[in-house]
């Protein structure tokens, strides 16, 4: 009987130990369970952004054909760094015409946001423009993972007043849309991981479509999808921008004739004030061996 009793006591002590091991002060738990709620808040922000970057649409879905010039870059930090510290511009912005954008310009040289983590990785972000005349463009802005961000922008709306910026609701195109004055209105979209930006409501709505791949060659298609070597690539219809600048000028005129009407020109460049990297594809019908001896003669008096 006397057995009996210790091993019931012992058994009621070990009993009360492991209780007492399991119960955690209060202080405890609550740490716990914030670290627990920062964690699945982590959780959700790593999965929200490895959805935004998988889910996407190609840029170039985006920009409408017929265009006169095409420019992109693959980061725009990357491509603007270098260009902000080139003694060169000092002498572009010493024009009159240049006044307004001088002051932002040396403020922009200045600041110490460029050497800010945070601000090299939202710029790093492909850009692709194209211009259709002096005043339509479309510009297609890649915003990779970070259209967790953005993708949000029309939820931001709501909370936040920005003046002359509305947000306009549709069924067909919702967007953004911003009054710089009563003349000039841009238009803004975010769709995936594009923001899609203009000037022009035509080719906005076009832009939107998001089926403008389908204008374009295969080889058109392969220059605005190949990576680039360098920090800027122009592509355009040599042909046709040689006639625009001079087609009563005989030389040009020579020119452009040798010149592929259905091929595109690129340009491929980077500018440092020790260098200057170009790399230049004109695609001539036919090889000309003595061009030179080829071109108009003025006449002789």
């Amino acid at each position: 009987m006397s057995e009996n009793v210790e091993i019931n006591s012992e058994n009621n002590e070990q009993t009360s130990e492991s209780t007492n091991k399991k119960r955690k002060p209060f202080i405890v738990k609550f740490f716990l369970a914030i670290l627990y709620i920062i964690l699945a808040v982590i959780l959700v922000i790593v999965a929200w952004m490895t959805f935004c970057a998988l889910n996407r649409t190609e840029n170039v879905k985006a920009l409408p054909g017929n265009y006169s010039i095409y420019v992109r870059t693959d980061s725009i930090y990357d491509a603007a760094e270098p260009l902000i510290d080139l003694k060169a511009m000092d002498i572009v912005l010493a024009e009159p015409g240049l006044s307004a954008v001088r002051e932002s310009f040396y403020a922009a040289r200045e600041t110490s946001w460029r050497e800010n983590f945070f601000v090299d990785l939202a710029l790093s972000r492909r850009l692709d423009a194209a211009l259709y005349d002096e005043n339509n463009f479309v510009a297609v802005l890649d915003m990779g993972f970070l259209s967790g961000i953005t993708r949000l922008a029309p939820l931001a709306y709501n909370f936040i007043s920005v003046p002359n910026l509305q947000y306009i609701k549709s069924a067909d195109n919702s967007c953004f849309v911003y009054s710089v004055s009563e003349e000039f209105t841009i238009y803004a979209k975010v769709h995936k991981n594009l923001v899609i930006v203009s000037a022009n409501k035509e080719y906005f709505d076009l832009a939107c479509q998001l089926e403008n791949d389908k204008n374009y060659t295969d080889e058109e298609i392969k220059i605005m999808k190949t990576r680039l070597d360098k920090p800027f690539r122009i592509v355009a219809n040599a042909k046709k921008l040689l006639l625009m600048a001079g087609s009563e000028n005989p030389y040009i005129s020579f020119i452009a004739s040798s010149i592929s009407e259905s091929e595109l020109s690129t340009v491929e460049f980077g500018i440092s004030d020790e260098n200057i990297n170009v790399d230049i594809s004109i695609p001539f019908e036919k090889e000309e061996e003595n061009i030179m001896n080829r071109l108009p003669r003025s006449p002789k008096k």
